[in-house]
């Protein structure tokens, strides 16, 4: 449920924004994406894993920093990032999804950016986001009544920024 809702807003973002974090990611995803399609699959996932020289190329155009910055967790990241598709049943991953799971969530989690991803999503109302809105985002009015329960605080029907800017914020282990 609440998942869903965060995944959107990170996707939103990190497809709106640009950083060099943003930059370095998708050249990786260019590496593994071998068939060029726009799509990760687990099979072109499992290839890079597996081979590790070719993972290697995967970095090398990557200016030294970011590099050497990724290097040790990249595919660590990576792996989780395949056992979460395997898990959800998926079997491939979008650009935006791939850079959204990837990055690191404290860079591109501000208030300016929260800001922005909280103005797109409310389209029913100037100053909350209602059931509505959230439903067309996670996919139906349960998922989003859920949501609504876990997120909002004072209990008025409806999400204010400072209770999406409290969920963003909340590490996934307490989401449950």
């Amino acid at each position: 449920g609440m998942q869903k809702l965060k995944k959107a807003a990170l996707t939103y973002i990190a497809t709106n924004v640009t950083n060099d974090e943003i930059s370095a990611l998708k050249d990786v995803f260019l590496k593994i994406d071998v068939n060029n399609d726009g799509t990760l699959t687990l099979q072109e996932l499992d290839e890079c894993l597996e081979n590790a020289l070719p993972f290697l190329q995967c970095l090398s155009p990557l200016p030294y920093t970011i590099a050497a910055h990724f290097h040790p967790t990249i595919t660590a990241d990576l792996k989780k990032l395949r056992e979460e598709l395997s898990l959800s049943g998926e079997d491939s991953i979008n650009w935006r999804e791939f850079i959204a799971s990837m990055i690191d969530k404290n860079s591109i989690v501000t208030e300016d950016n929260l800001r922005m991803v909280f103005a797109h999503f409310k389209k029913s109302d100037p100053d909350y986001l209602l059931v509505s809105d959230i439903a067309e985002l996670v996919g139906g009015e349960k998922h989003a009544l859920e949501i609504m329960k876990k997120v909002d605080a004072n209990n008025d029907g409806r999400i204010d920024f400072a209770e999406f800017k409290k969920m963003m914020e909340t590490e996934d282990a307490d989401l449950s």
